[in-house]
């Protein structure tokens, strides 16, 4: 367990959305400036909680939070995903079994990437 007391200052504008879909959490700034990056999804298991208790939201203007075991199949997880997401982090260790069946699915990657080409456009 990453362990870290935040000596920073939570924004004013800031808001936190509970559970909604597979999403467990999602966290925003209504008042995105330059400053910030374009919207984040992360897909992963505990080991995501540390990005969070270290502040990675504070860099996006909205952040997305999934766990392994609220998606069985990446395609899921694609044609979930936030229109306006820009960023994606997919993250697992060796022993998360949900995630390693995920990939090892051929056929529900190849629709994974499909969909996100379908909803996101192809990349140029």
């Amino acid at each position: 367990m990453l362990l870290v007391k935040p000596t920073w200052p939570t924004p004013p504008d800031f808001r936190q959305d509970n559970a909604r879909g597979i999403f467990e959490f999602s966290t925003h700034f209504p008042k995105t400036g330059p400053s910030l990056l374009k919207p984040l999804t992360i897909l992963g298991d505990s080991f995501t909680d540390g990005f969070t208790r270290a502040g990675i939201y504070l860099y996006f203007s909205d952040m997305y939070r999934v766990r392994w075991d609220h998606v069985p199949k990446l395609s899921v997880f694609a044609r979930e995903l936030p229109l306006e997401t820009r960023h994606v982090v997919i993250q697992m260790i060796e022993v998360q079994y949900g995630a390693l069946l995920a990939f090892a699915d051929k056929a529900d990657i190849a629709l994974a990437v499909k969909t996100i080409d379908e909803r996101f456009g192809a990349p140029k």
